[in-house]
C-alpha cells in the first residue's frame, strides 16, 4: 500500500485540509482530512475508514512524494532526537513505522510566513485507544515506557474514567486465530494482572498486607478477554489451564480472545533499579539496606501466596526517590505462578519457561539471575523450596552491595573478598553465601533474611548507650575517668552504667538528706592523698564520723589520716541491691576498714621525700592487702574475677564513684 501526498485547496485559510490518494489492492481512494487533528484509521477493525481485509500479516505503510515542494520523513527515534526531516525527492518511497513523522509543506500566498504541518502516524494501538469503544486510554504522543518479548508497556490516560495516567501493557501477539499455541501468552498476560488483582492487592483476602502490596505495581483492568473462560476462583483458573495435559494447540477458545490484548496498571513515575546502580551518586548504606530490606519483605509477601515470581532482578523493579525514604516497586507478573510442588517439572507450556537458552549461543550470563538447576536439560520449573528461586536471584541482583561481580556463576567466591561490604548491611555474610548455593535446600528461606534484618545490631563497646543512667545535677563528684587508664583528675556527675536488672532509676528519688550523717561503719575511706571534695548544695556537711581504731600493724608505721565527712548523695536505691552496696560498701565489710600503704621506717629527709612522692602519685590507685580467710574480697580484688564481675573502682577522700564495666 503506498500514499500520495497532494496539494491541500486552501479556501478557507482558518482550516487547514489535506487531501490524501490511498493506493492498495483494491484500488485508490481519496482522503481528505480538514483540520488540526484530523486522523485517519486504516486497518481491518470493522469501523476503519479504510479496511483491510484479514491476511495474517502486519499492515505496511509507505509514502511516496509525487510533488516537488519538499515533503519530509522522519522515524521516532530522529524525532526524539529533535533531528531534521528527510527531504523525499519526486517517486521516492519511504517505509513509514510507528511514531512516523510527515512534514508537509502547505502553499501560502504570503511566502514568508511559515505554513508547513507535521503528521504523525500510530501503530499497533489496542481496543482502548478506539474512540468507538466506552473505555477511550488516549496514548501520550511522546512516550513508551518499555518493551519485552511479549509485550509494550505505555503511557496512557483514561479520558472516560477516573484513573487519570495509567500504563497500558500491549500484549504482541494480537488477532489469534481461536486454537493456537500462541494463546498462552495471552493467558500469561491474563494471569499476571490476576494475581494482582486477585491475591496481592485484594483488600478481601486475609493475607492481604498494606506494607506488602505497596511493594508491587498495581493492576486495574484486566482486557485480554480470557474473563469469559475464568472457573469460578482464580485458583481453579490456573488448575486447568496449567495442568501438566492441558494441550494448547487443540484448545478451542469460543468465544474468542480479544483481538489486541492489554492491561491497565498504575503508572509508576521512577527509574529502574538496575539505572539507579550505575548512575551518580552511588547508592549509599542506608539506601542499600533500606533497598535490601523490601526486597526481602516482597518475596516474604509473595511468600505468603505460596507464589514465586521467577524474573527478580534489577529491570523488573523500579526505585522511587532517593535516601531512607526510598520506594520499591516490583513489576511484571508474567512469569509468576505457585509454588506448589506438582509445579516443579511441569511440562506444561505455559508454567515452562527456556532458562537454558539458545544453543547455538552462549547465553548463560544473560540468564544469571536464574539458578542452576533450571539451567539444566532436565524440565524443571524451580527447586524445592519454591521460594528458592527468587532467594538466589535477589542474590545475583545483589551486586549493587560490590564491585565488579558481574556474572553469578564466580559470585560466591569473590564474597570471600568482599565479606567487609556484606557486613556493612549487619547481616551474615554466610547468609548471602546461602543465597547463591547450588544446592537450592541449602538456601534461606525469606523469612531466615527477615529474621536477620529484625535481629538487634550488635553495638561496639564504644558505642553502647547506657542502660541506666542516675543523675544529679546538683553534685559534682571528683573521679578519675577511665578513659586515661587512671591518670588526671576531672569532676563529673554521678552516673551509674550496668546491664543489671536491679540497677534501675526509682521513679522518684529522695530529698538530699539534712543535717543526718551516713551511719558509722558504712563510710568507705579513701586514699589519703585525694583532694578534698566541694561540698553538696543541698545541705551543709555533716560533722565527721569518729576515725575507727587502726588495725594493729606488724611494724611502726604512720596513722591513718582522720576520714573527712561524707558527701550526702541524691540517691534511692533498693535495700540490699547492688548499687545500694556500691554506695555504701557491702554489709559484711568490718567497720572502719583502710586501705593504707606501708611505708619503711627512715630519716626525716626520707619521710619528706616519700610524702612528696606519695602526693605527686596521689592519681594511683592504692595497693590493697590481701583478704583475711572468711571475709569478702576487696573490689580491687574482685577485678581478678571473670569478667562478667569485674569492676573498676575509682576513689577519693569524700566518696566513691563506682563504673561496672563488661
Amino acid at each position: 500500500m503506498s500514499g500520495h501526498g497532494a496539494l491541500p485547496a486552501k479556501q478557507d485559510q482558518a482550516a487547514l485540509e489535506l487531501s490524501l490518494v490511498i493506493e492498495g489492492p483494491s484500488g485508490s481512494q481519496q482522503i481528505n482530512l480538514v483540520g488540526n487533528g484530523a486522523s485517519i484509521s486504516i486497518g481491518r477493525a470493522p469501523d476503519s475508514q479504510v479496511q483491510l481485509a484479514s491476511s495474517g500479516q502486519d499492515v505496511v505503510l509507505r509514502v511516496r512524494d509525487t510533488s516537488r515542494n519538499g515533503t519530509g520523513a522522519r522515524h521516532s527515534r530522529y524525532s526524539q532526537a529533535q533531528r531534521p526531516f528527510k527531504e523525499l525527492k519526486e517517486g521516492e518511497e519511504e517505509v513509514l513505522h510507528h511514531r512516523s513523522q510527515l512534514l508537509i509543506p502547505l502553499k501560502e500566498k504570503d511566502k514568508g510566513r511559515d505554513t508547513r504541518s507535521v503528521l504523525t502516524i500510530y501503530f499497533n494501538l489496542p481496543d482502548a485507544y478506539n474512540p468507538a469503544q466506552e473505555r477511550t486510554p488516549i496514548p501520550a504522543e511522546k512516550e513508551k515506557l518499555g518493551e519485552g518479548g511479549l509485550a509494550v508497556v505505555y503511557r496512557a490516560r483514561d479520558v472516560s474514567g477516573s484513573l487519570g495516567e495509567v500504563a497500558v501493557k500491549v500484549s504482541k501477539f494480537k488477532n489469534l486465530p481461536v486454537v493456537s499455541n500462541q494463546n498462552r501468552h495471552v493467558y500469561a498476560l491474563h494471569r499476571e494482572a490476576q494475581w494482582s488483582m486477585k491475591c496481592l492487592h485484594n483488600t478481601e483476602d486475609p493475607r492481604y498486607d498494606q506494607k506488602g502490596a505497596e511493594l508491587f505495581a498495581k493492576y486495574l483492568e484486566d482486557h485480554t478477554g480470557f474473563d469469559a473462560h475464568d472457573d469460578v476462583t482464580f485458583d481453579a483458573t490456573r488448575q486447568k489451564f496449567e495442568d501438566p495435559d492441558f494441550a494448547w494447540s487443540k484448545h478451542s477458545f469460543e468465544p474468542k480472545l480479544a483481538r489486541e490484548p492489554y492491561v491497565v496498571m498504575e503508572l509508576v513515575e521512577a527509574k529502574l533499579l538496575q539505572s539507579v546502580i550505575d548512575a551518580n551518586p552511588p547508592l549509599d548504606f542506608v539506601e542499600k539496606r533500606t533497598i535490601t530490606r523490601q526486597c526481602v519483605d516482597s518475596l516474604l509477601y509473595l511468600s505468603k501466596f505460596e507464589a514465586l515470581h521467577r524474573d527478580f532482578r534489577g529491570c523488573n523493579i523500579f526505585l522511587q526517590g532517593r535516601g531512607k525514604g526510598c520506594q520499591l516497586k516490583v513489576i511484571d507478573l508474567g512469569f509468576m505462578i505457585s509454588a506448589d510442588a506438582h509445579q516443579e517439572k511441569n511440562p506444561n507450556i505455559a508454567v515452562r519457561c527456556a532458562w537454558q537458552g539458545n544453543k547455538d549461543k552462549d547465553t548463560r550470563i544473560r540468564f544469571d539471575w536464574a539458578p542452576p538447576e533450571v539451567r539444566t536439560k532436565e524440565v524443571r520449573n524451580f527447586g524445592l523450596p519454591g521460594c528458592s528461586f527468587d532467594i538466589f536471584s535477589l542474590g545475583a541482583a545483589g551486586r549493587f552491595l560490590w564491585e565488579d561481580v558481574v556474572n553469578s556463576r564466580d559470585m560466591s567466591e569473590k564474597l570471600l573478598s568482599i565479606t567487609a561490604d556484606i557486613k556493612e548491611l549487619r547481616l551474615p555474610p554466610q547468609l548471602f553465601r546461602r543465597m547463591l548455593d547450588k544446592n537450592s535446600e541449602n538456601r534461606p528461606t525469606p523469612k531466615d533474611l527477615s529474621a536477620a534484618f529484625s535481629e538487634r545490631p550488635k553495638r561496639r563497646k564504644g558505642e553502647r548507650p547506657p542502660l541506666v543512667q542516675v543523675q544529679d545535677k546538683n553534685l559534682l563528684i571528683p573521679v578519675t575517668p577511665p578513659s586515661d587508664g587512671g591518670f588526671g583528675m576531672g569532676y563529673t556527675r554521678a552516673v551509674f552504667y550496668q546491664d543489671h536488672p536491679e540497677l534501675q532509676t526509682p521513679p522518684e528519688l529522695p530529698a538530699p538528706p539534712g543535717q543526718s550523717a551516713r551511719p558509722p561503719g558504712t563510710a568507705r575511706p579513701a586514699h589519703p592523698s585525694a583532694p578534698p571534695p566541694a561540698p553538696a548544695r543541698a545541705a551543709p556537711p555533716p560533722p565527721p564520723p569518729p576515725p575507727p581504731p587502726p588495725p594493729p600493724p606488724p611494724a611502726p608505721a604512720p596513722a591513718p589520716a582522720p576520714a573527712p565527712a561524707p558527701v550526702p548523695l541524691a540517691l534511692a536505691f533498693p535495700q540490699g541491691s547492688l548499687l545500694e552496696e556500691i554506695l555504701h560498701g557491702p554489709g559484711d565489710a568490718p567497720p572502719g576498714r583502710q586501705m593504707s600503704v606501708q611505708v619503711p621506717a627512715a630519716s626525716a629527709q626520707t619521710q619528706n621525700c616519700t610524702e612528696q612522692r606519695q602526693a605527686e602519685m596521689g592519681r594511683k590507685r592504692p595497693v590493697t592487702p590481701p583478704t583475711p580467710p572468711g571475709r569478702r574480697k576487696s573490689p580491687r580484688q574482685d577485678r581478678q574475677a571473670p569478667r562478667g564481675d569485674r569492676r573498676r573502682i575509682w576513689t577519693n577522700d569524700a566518696a566513691t564513684l563506682s563504673v561496672l564495666d563488661r
